[in-house]
């Protein structure tokens, strides 16, 4: 009985992902290009949300304005995940119901992940060479979005076992290739233990403002120049190592945030 509710919860949740992220409108072109009628500055012409929302993301962060709370819970699980290249981004699909989180005593179901590069959000004005998504859904249809910043440095441990897949899709030979059984949190690799919390936004058109992000701070956390070029390569399949995803910061608009000291293990 748990195993059937499971399943109905991620088939839900997966319905409510793609009608937020793939609406009629998203027929339309966007891209990252700054000198682009297509750009960042002009998604407000056809998305109004981009440009007129209050509680937009990304955002800075700032470690001095901030106050500390604590908690949160990862319930993941290995389930089997395809690699996908679209337009914008190199995408984890997990086909399969790979757990979830809790916060606040809402459960959002894990759906997938995805790179920017360089990093949409900031810590102190400073941008990372690479920001991991991992988005989760709730029941009641809103979004939770788990960033994960990294750094030039050694290679990422979990990105060196998809080279191969990466190369696959780099060289344009297919959209989407398995890749087996696979553990969010090695996906993850989380080595900090400070997160920071607040509302906001998708990073993408429509830009929906409902969105509750927990951006961990990217402590230690790195990853090779050669697998970064290797990600940006692969979008689209058209092998463009210089390709850049990343949307400009936004206003914070008041907005609190809060750093989080993770402590339960999880």
């Amino acid at each position: 009985m748990d195993r059937a509710m499971s399943i109905q919860a991620f088939a839900h949740s997966l319905f409510i992902l793609i009608v937020l992220l793939f609406p009629s409108a998203m027929s339309e072109e966007f891209d990252y290009d700054p000198s682009s009628p297509n750009g960042p500055s002009n998604w407000g012409n056809t998305w109004p949300l981009c440009r007129d929302g209050t509680r937009q993301s990304p955002i800075n962060l700032f470690t001095a304005n901030v106050v500390f709370g604590s908690g949160i819970q990862r319930n993941y699980q290995p389930a089997n995940a395809t690699l996908v290249t679209s337009e914008h981004d190199v995408m984890i699909n997990w086909t399969e119901n790979a757990g979830n989180i809790i916060i606040n005593g809402t459960q959002y179901n894990l759906l997938q992940a995805h790179w920017h590069s360089p990093s949409e959000h900031t810590i102190n004005g400073i941008r990372y060479d690479l920001e991991l998504h991992m988005v989760h859904t709730s029941l009641a249809g809103n979004i939770a979005v788990t960033g994960v910043l990294s750094r030039h440095g050694i290679p990422d441990s979990f990105i060196s076992t998809i080279e191969n897949e990466l190369q696959i899709l780099a060289e344009n030979q297919t959209r989407e290739i398995p890749i087996g059984v696979v553990d969010p949190d090695d996906v993850a690799g989380i080595t900090g233990n400070k997160y920071f919390r607040y509302n906001g936004s998708l990073t993408v058109p429509p830009c929906s403002e409902n969105v509750l992000w927990t951006v961990f701070t990217g402590e230690n956390k790195t990853v090779s120049r050669a697998q970064k070029e290797l990600i940006r390569a692969a979008v689209d399949g058209a092998g463009d190592e210089t390709f850049e995803n990343a949307r400009p910061v936004q206003p914070r608009n008041g907005r609190p945030v809060k750093l989080y000291l993770h402590t339960n293990g999880n």
